[in-house]
């Protein structure tokens, strides 16, 4: 798992593509720790990332009205 995960991936800083993360902070699926890591580390080699969270949520963003924030 630790070889595709994108947390431990490198990535390309010229990349021009902007980055939208969004982490439900109730996701048993995916960490959320690991949501803000990969949020650090992307922000960190200077990608334009976003990341957007969302209380009370899980791996799938089920409120309709949240669709629309993001």
């Amino acid at each position: 798992m630790k070889e595709l995960s994108p947390a431990l991936q490198q990535f390309d800083s010229t990349s021009k593509t902007k980055v939208l993360l969004i982490i439900g902070d109730s996701d048993k699926r995916v960490s959320p720790r690991a949501g803000y890591y990969l949020y650090r580390k992307l922000k960190k080699q200077g990608l334009d990332i976003t990341c957007k969270d969302y209380k009370g949520q899980g791996h799938r963003i089920g409120k309709v009205d949240l669709y629309f924030d993001y």
